[in-house]
């Protein structure tokens, strides 16, 4: 299953090439590659971005969870009452057919 955290685990490299530094390439445990950051940015801000991201990541993911809960138990009591209302009905129908037989043996 792909890990749905993708920040949990992320580290960052910065390639130079022909003596330049090239931006800095955010990577997930895996290696993909997530995002980019600015190649002027020092190690420790860079840190400090991925830490950030990181905490916002995983608040909005267990926020998510939270709601996945909510609307799951909202769904289970909805299907709850249409089960008891389909129920009464049958009953309501079935009542209505014993009626109808009823009424029709009487009939003849």
């Amino acid at each position: 299953m792909k890990n749905l955290v993708r920040m949990k685990g992320a580290s960052a490299t910065q390639h130079t090439a022909n003596g330049k530094k090239g931006d800095w390439m955010i990577n997930s445990s895996d290696g993909e590659q997530i995002s980019s950051l600015p190649f002027d940015m020092n190690e420790q801000h860079v840190m400090k971005a991925i830490h950030l991201a990181r905490n916002a990541e995983l608040e909005a993911f267990n926020i998510g969870i939270d709601f996945g809960k909510k609307l799951s138990r909202d769904t289970i009591s909805r299907l709850e009452q249409k089960n008891i209302d389909l129920a009464n009905e049958n009953i309501r129908i079935s009542e209505a057919l014993q009626r109808f037989v009823i009424k029709g043996v009487e009939g003849n």
